[in-house]
């Protein structure tokens, strides 16, 4: 299992969509953003389990898509 470091931009960006969705449900915000941890978590745990971005096909990147968030990790 592969320790996750979050960058501070992607801390932020996980606050700043808390409070988007938080304007209209806090217990929605919390649920959404817990899903995007734990699918972050999931390619920490599993890195074979994300798709290869795209953009970088021989790079160490993985990504898995929750909701229509984008999450990418170094693996």
């Amino acid at each position: 299992m592969a320790e996750i470091a979050w960058a501070g931009p992607a801390v932020e960006d996980l606050r700043q969509i808390y409070q988007f969705i938080a304007h209209d449900s806090r217990q929605y915000a919390a649920i959404t953003v817990r899903r995007l941890r734990q699918g972050v978590a999931r390619v920490g745990q599993f890195p074979a389990s994300g798709r290869v971005v795209p953009e970088f096909p021989v790079g160490p990147y993985r990504e898995v898509l929750i909701g229509s968030y984008r999450m990418c990790a170094d693996t």
